[in-house]
């Protein structure tokens, strides 16, 4: 896990235990009150809608022109469609036509023949920074290494990938059954990615409904801990209460904002993953 992500993590916990130590401290009976008076009305019109928002959005997704081929499937019929898995999709880097080719391996370092004009060029991936593309340079004087544009890494080519340079088809060559089991990932694909949405932004706007009752929680453990110390030590209230203050504020914006746009990060990065695999 990087820095960001282990500094994030922190946050996230400590402003979970201090929630959770407001909450206990203010009374757990309370807090449900507050909570149902103020915000439980917002958490079920939020459960509604992303209900209607989920059916209208697999509904769009069933009626798509590209995915009239699989009416006649069942679910289960689909999940066992993947004549595609060895089939790979890439662009040629002088025409820009889309070109498949064939491969167990998707991370393996190939010299490709466009189909359209017959340009030579290469697919290689980098595992370091997690990126392909054509990065052989000069592949008619055949170079006994590639670099990483992205993180400078060398790799070392084998002679016979220059000897035996892979061709490729379009699209509209590949078999039938290649096309439906593409189609079928794809349609698998957009159908889990609008469950997962619809579910990661209800969770998080039901959480926000958690705000109210977590702050006047968080105001009735903290007027404890003002009674308590003003009475016994007025320096270590004035010092306690601005060091909490303070550390509760950091916690909190990691915790609740900074996890978020981070969750975010992870979410795209995955779904681009996820679509290059396609």
């Amino acid at each position: 896990m990087k820095k960001t992500g282990r500094l994030v993590l922190f946050f996230t916990v400590i402003s979970n235990l201090i929630i959770i130590y407001a909450v206990v401290a203010s009374g757990i009976n309370e807090f449900l009150i507050f909570w149902n008076k103020v915000s439980l009305k917002y958490t079920i019109g939020i459960i509604l809608v992303a209900s209607i928002w989920y059916f209208v959005w697999i509904t769009r997704i069933n009626k798509k022109r590209e995915f009239a081929d699989l009416s006649t499937y069942t679910s289960s019929d689909l999940l066992n469609l993947n004549d595609d898995k060895d089939f790979l999709p890439t662009q040629c880097p002088e025409c820009e036509e889309e070109c498949w080719y064939e491969s167990k391996d998707p991370n393996a370092t190939l010299v490709l023949t466009c189909w359209n004009c017959q340009h030579l060029f290469s697919y290689v991936w980098c595992e370091k920074s997690g990126m392909g593309g054509d990065f052989i340079k000069n592949i008619a004087h055949k170079p006994s290494s590639w670099e990483c544009p992205d993180c400078h890494t060398a790799y070392p080519i084998s002679g016979h990938v220059f000897e035996n340079p892979k061709n490729t088809v379009s699209y509209k060559q590949l078999p039938k059954s290649v096309v439906l089991s593409n189609k079928a990932r794809q349609y698998r694909f957009q159908k889990e990615q609008a469950i997962t949405s619809v579910i990661f932004l209800s969770t998080m706007l039901m959480g926000f409904s958690l705000v109210p009752p977590v702050v006047n929680a968080l105001e009735k453990a903290s007027s404890q801990f003002v009674t308590i110390t003003e009475a016994n030590s007025p320096l270590l209230y004035s010092c306690g209460a601005f060091l909490i203050f303070l550390f509760s504020f950091v916690a909190m914006w990691y915790g609740l904002v900074m996890s978020l746009l981070w969750l975010f990060k992870k979410i795209k990065a995955m779904n681009e993953a996820r679509l290059k695999a396609m």
